[in-house]
């Protein structure tokens, strides 16, 4: 019987049967202590030794890596009705790693330019019971360390934007998935921008976003924090649910409410997206420039 490593990568596909079984041994080794070090971690020389080797290897795309492991979790995905993509931002922060400079690739990842490191956005499929099934889609990139004005933001283009990530996010999350399953896309603050609201889904996709913005809405205060307001106050006094499935405030509090998006798309986007696959004939265009990849 295949170890859980073995079974999760048998797509991997990086030229050499030899760096396949590298691969499984350096995940099954940092998996089983994951707070340890690579030494820590390692039964022995020649293995940390093999580690560090596969790391530094030019044979090797971290592309490559991630593909297999996505093939396996699109295959546990075919099995559900519903799949939560949740998106979210992290940094990883390397300023106490002397050798990690803008010279060699790193960015700034705080107000302070000292703080050096990569940003890594993420989408994790669930299923609808909470079972984690693995990494749909990740990006990785560093921050130019020119900086920009806030204030000049919103005359940049979106393909000049980090928010660009949440589009990309979206379209390589459907382009990953069967078409069956409904697809919620789950995100924070950072997500509510109209430019993903207007990209066109597929029709069993829709967004979850946490509300930052007072949008209009389609309800008698016209507004989005009126409307939570006057339902929140019939949740509380009353105890009904409210009845609009397009928004809701669990919490209460006017300022912290979830928007729900089903797929009626916007046309009216006025710039264009597009994303290309690692698959030479297939491609998806949306109206944006895509990102570069990792």
């Amino acid at each position: 019987m295949l170890c859980w490593a073995a079974q999760e990568l048998k797509y991997a596909d990086l030229g050499d049967a030899r760096l396949n079984q590298r691969l499984i041994k350096i995940v099954e080794a940092l998996s089983a202590q994951p707070d340890a070090s690579v030494p820590q971690a390692s039964e022995d020389w020649a293995a940390i030794k093999a580690t560090y080797s596969f790391w530094q290897s030019e044979r090797i795309a971290c592309e490559d890596i991630i593909d297999a492991h996505q093939r396996s979790v699109v295959e546990r995905a075919k099995t559900e009705n519903m799949i939560l993509a949740i998106q979210d931002t992290t940094d990883l922060n390397f300023t106490h790693h002397p050798s990690k400079t803008l010279e060699k690739g790193f960015g700034p990842i705080s107000s302070q330019p000292y703080v050096l490191g990569l940003k890594v956005h993420s989408i994790l499929g669930v299923t609808a019971a909470g079972v984690p099934l693995g990494l749909l889609h990740q990006q990785v990139w560093a921050r130019d360390a020119k900086k920009r004005k806030a204030k000049r933001r919103r005359q940049r283009q979106l393909k000049n934007k980090e928010s660009k990530r949440w589009l990309t996010g979206l379209v390589a999350t459907e382009l990953s998935l069967p078409e069956s399953p409904t697809v919620v896309t789950i995100a924070d603050r950072e997500a509510d921008i109209y430019d993903l609201f207007a990209l066109e889904r597929r029709k069993n996709s829709h967004l979850l976003i946490r509300g930052t913005h007072n949008r209009r809405v389609d309800h008698e205060t016209k507004y989005q924090k009126g409307r939570d307001r006057r339902e929140s106050s019939l949740w509380s006094t009353s105890g009904r649910n409210p009845s609009s499935p397009r928004a809701s405030n669990p919490s209460g509090n006017p300022d912290d409410s979830l928007c729900l998006f089903d797929n009626r798309a916007s046309s009216q986007s006025s710039e264009s997206f597009s994303i290309e696959t690692d698959s030479a004939d297939s491609s998806v265009s949306h109206g944006r420039e895509s990102p570069p990849r990792c």
